[in-house]
């Protein structure tokens, strides 16, 4: 790790970023109340999405990096530069995992709880309806410069803002050259997938924040997973698009792997083999020294 890395302790500097946190979190609702009581739900829902990015996202972990080194871009892993290597491997991952990953969401969504937790059930799925409603209206988009700009705003700016926060925020006081922060990507993928609070799209989400969190820790970039991570929103966002505009069948792109009743998913099975040899090659090739 580099010399100027730490003025604090582990603890200290995660105690410090979630201050920062919480302070956004305030300063972000307040200004989405205020927005959303002036302006019609789509624009209110669009400036909210920035705010937030900006206010409780990127601004804690520029700042903890800024009092904990006086170089916020160096301690969030900016100034690393990803590699043509990189690229193609996140490249390479997101298409051959396209298959598994949406057979685990069949499978996510065809959780059903017991009889006892029924309210709690209901509350799920209403909490999970009306964040589709919102994305819905966000990606809801008729020109190709409107799906454009959404490709900016959800894809690449969310993603910048959601991989500072949490893997150059939350995950990046345990990522240096002596430690092993395998819990740690662990449970900073489970708080990534529990903020979406959609518990129908847990666990995929969750393996999407694993491989973030190991992206960032082979490469030593934060670029890398913010181009895996922006790869991935862009995808829905294009995809929504084809879809409305009828370009193509309708969630045709979120049904490719998973199989009809009663036929055994062998794309999806395929697409998992794959996926761990993709993940085999990343760990073998993407590794490098901290500088």
């Amino acid at each position: 790790m580099s010399q100027d890395t730490y003025n604090h302790s582990k603890t200290m500097t995660l105690l410090i970023f979630l201050c920062f946190a919480i302070i956004g979190l305030m300063m972000a609702t307040v200004i989405a109340v205020i927005i959303f009581a002036i302006a019609q739900v789509r624009t209110s829902a669009i400036c909210s999405t920035i705010v937030q990015d900006v206010l409780l996202f990127m601004a804690p972990a520029l700042l903890v990096g800024w009092v904990v080194t006086r170089h916020p871009l160096r301690y969030t892993l900016l100034t690393t530069a990803p590699r043509w290597k990189d690229v193609m491997i996140v490249l390479l991952a997101f298409t051959v995992s396209l298959p598994a990953m949406n057979y685990l969401v069949h499978l996510n969504e065809g959780i059903t709880l017991p009889e006892s937790l029924h309210g709690f059930e209901q509350w799920l799925k209403q909490s999970e309806q009306a964040a589709k409603d919102v994305t819905d209206s966000l990606l809801a988009v008729n020109s190709l410069p409107e799906m454009l700009l959404m490709v900016l705003m959800v894809g690449v700016l969310t993603g910048i803002s959601e991989e500072l926060f949490f893997r150059g925020g939350l995950l990046r006081p345990f990522i240096s050259e002596e430690s092993k922060p395998h819990l740690a990507i662990w449970i900073v993928a489970i708080v990534f997938s529990a903020v979406h609070m959609q518990f129908y799209g847990f666990v995929p989400r969750m393996l999407l924040g694993v491989w973030f969190g190991y992206l960032v820790y082979w490469s030593h970039s934060l670029w890398v997973p913010i181009i895996a991570h922006a790869l991935n929103n862009s995808a829905v966002v294009v995809c929504q698009y084809l879809e409305d505009n009828k370009i193509i069948s309708s969630n045709i792109a979120e049904t490719i792997g998973i199989p009809a009743d009663g036929e055994f998913p062998w794309l999806a099975f395929a697409s998992f083999i794959a996926t761990a040899l993709v993940l085999y090659l990343a760990c073998r090739t993407l590794h490098r020294s901290q500088s």
